[in-house]
């Protein structure tokens, strides 16, 4: 199973895009087929066949994502038929601007509880095996953070290239899997969250967030800010908290090029070498009509893990930012002060008119 790079947006019901198929290429879809259906009883939604390609979609425990498995093994074309090349600038003018390579994690927000089913289905079906975000982190209940204003639990997988399932993941450097997928659930005990605010709104699990690996982050921050991309800001004083601007000097970095972006940096303090292990993290905010789905970009310098440092930055940021518009809808809902009198004079009004007119359209 390598993974393609392919995530499509759906329009569904209530005007909402929601992402859902996240495709794999397979080297035989129709042994995996097989394999699934005869060991799993899979529910297989659809199977076509292009000239020289061969898909198969599967559903998964994760809400409404699916997993479109591709065998493009005899096609010869520039990605899959019906695609095309678009522009005329050369990929490595426009590789050099906005070094992005691949993704390096994606990230489902799911119901509380529902980790060790997700993790199992993904281990029984692709092969998937746990990756621990830290050292300490317990086998059973994940990486937790839950102190603070912080509830949250992550579960990380990869792919286990001794894995059987007959599907394979391409590894940089022959060691590490260019994917990982992680789980995040909210805990209770710090009150309501955006993972709770992303289920609400999505109507269920999916996908949260994307990590894009890039090679350059402060360039490709650059070029995506001037395209018109806003990216979240983590507190003002992150930057100037003890020991961070030292943390970032010592990385190589200016504390001030990385606040104009909100680029987060965090060290990997538990790796016994002489070697400083770093990464560097930026998000965008939501890009769609609600507070669901988001872009990260995501820099390692040897680090291997998400940083707990940055985690506790974004999750502040983000709920800042949910709380800020929560606010602002509330004043906006927030009936007109107008005298008693006016108000019969009101009821047929074109605010009202145009609130049922918005209304029939969402149904």
């Amino acid at each position: 199973m390598t993974i393609n790079g392919v995530i499509s947006c759906a329009q569904c019901r209530h005007l909402k895009a929601y992402l859902s198929p996240i495709a794999f290429s397979a080297p035989n879809v129709d042994k995996v087929a097989h394999e699934l259906v005869s060991r799993f009883q899979f529910n297989v939604f659809a199977r076509s066949r292009w000239v020289s390609a061969h898909t198969l979609i599967i559903r998964s425990p994760v809400g409404n994502v699916c997993h479109t498995l591709i065998d493009r093994s005899q096609y010869q074309g520039l990605f899959l038929p019906g695609f095309h090349q678009v522009g005329s600038d050369s990929q490595t003018a426009g590789r050099s601007q906005c070094p992005i390579t691949h993704f390096d994690h994606i990230t489902y927000a799911c119901p509380r509880s529902s980790t060790a089913h997700i993790t199992r289905w993904y281990h029984n079906t692709f092969g998937f095996q746990r990756f621990f975000i830290d050292r300490n982190e317990d086998v059973d209940e994940g990486y937790v953070l839950n102190h603070d204003g912080i509830g949250l639990r992550l579960t990380a997988m990869e792919y286990w290239k001794c894995s059987e399932s007959g599907i394979t993941l391409p590894f940089k450097d022959e060691k590490e899997p260019d994917c990982k997928f992680v789980i995040a659930e909210s805990l209770p005990e710090q009150g309501r969250n955006q993972v709770d605010t992303f289920l609400d709104q999505h109507r269920g699990a999916g996908i949260q967030h994307i990590g894009l690996y890039t090679e350059d982050i402060v360039r490709t921050a650059q070029t995506l800010s001037q395209a018109g991309v806003q990216f979240f800001s983590p507190p003002p004083a992150y930057y100037t908290e003890v020991g961070k601007q030292e943390e970032i000097v010592a990385a190589g970095h200016d504390p001030h090029i990385l606040s104009q972006y909100g680029i987060l940096l965090d060290t990997d303090i538990h790796r016994d070498t002489d070697n400083q292990r770093y990464l560097l993290q930026v998000f965008t905010k939501p890009i769609f009509g609600e507070d669901t789905f988001f872009l990260e970009l995501i820099e390692r310098r040897g680090a291997t893990g998400f940083g707990e440092g940055n985690i506790r930055a974004l999750w502040r940021s983000v709920q800042a930012y949910m709380e800020n518009e929560e606010h602002d809808e509330t004043e906006r809902d927030a009936p007109l002060a107008v005298p008693l009198k006016s108000v019969r004079y009101r009821c047929g009004s074109d605010r009202m008119g145009s609130a049922l007119h918005l209304n029939d359209e969402l149904h």
